[in-house]
Formats: structure tokens, sequence, C-alpha cells
């Protein structure tokens, strides 16, 4: 398994321990998939516009609201990772650096939906 399908991978399964975590914590049911749509609205995006598109203020204002939509979101989601980080961490024994390559997946998501103002 390559190292995308890997992070991928274990990225889908902290997140699902992630939400059984949080659905025993909270009565109100918290949606984690928005990570993969946050993903798939950028690239709609950046295809709707082209090459060389940070020259258009359309598309850097269609980018904004897809940075104001969801950089709240993956924030609120690497807390809650972090905040459980124990928890979620044992359910992964045998890969202790579950927890901090996760962080660090999202984390790069943020930075990456952030550079797409200037590419």
């Amino acid at each position: 398994m390559g190292l995308g399908i890997s992070l991928l991978f274990a990225s889908t399964n902290i997140l699902a321990a992630a939400q059984n975590i949080w659905l025993k914590q909270n009565t109100k049911e918290i949606k984690f998939a928005f990570e993969m749509q946050g993903i798939t609205e950028l690239y709609a995006v950046m295809n709707k516009y082209g090459t060389f598109s940070n020259r258009s203020s359309q598309y850097k204002a269609e980018i904004k609201k897809v940075i104001d939509k969801y950089k709240p979101q993956y924030k609120n989601l690497i807390q809650f990772i972090k905040d459980n980080r124990v928890q979620l961490a044992a359910a992964y024994p045998n890969n202790p650096h579950i927890v901090d390559i996760v962080v660090k997946s999202l984390s790069n998501r943020v930075k990456f939906i952030e550079m797409c103002l200037y590419i």
C-alpha cells in the first residue's frame, strides 16, 4: 500500500473512531465527512477557472469561500483529535504515531486549501 493510500486509510479510520468518541460524549451528531467535501469543492473551483486562476478576482473570491467554510471545521476536528489523543491512540496500539500522522495530514489540507489562493 502506498503512502498516500496509507494516510487516507489511517485518516478515514481515525475519523471514524473520532466520530464514535464524539457520539459517546455528545447527544448531537457531528459529521466528519466534510473533510473530503472541502477538497472536492476546492477542485471544482480550480477546474472552473483553469490555469493561472489566481489572477482572477472571481477565482479568489470563490476560493476564499471554500477556505472560510472549511478551515474552521478542520481546526475544530484537529482540536477534537488532539483532545482525544489517548482514546484514539488506544484504538490503534500497533501504530503509536497514528494520531500525529492524522493531525499533520489534516493540517496540510488546510495549508493546501489556503495555498490555492496563490496558484
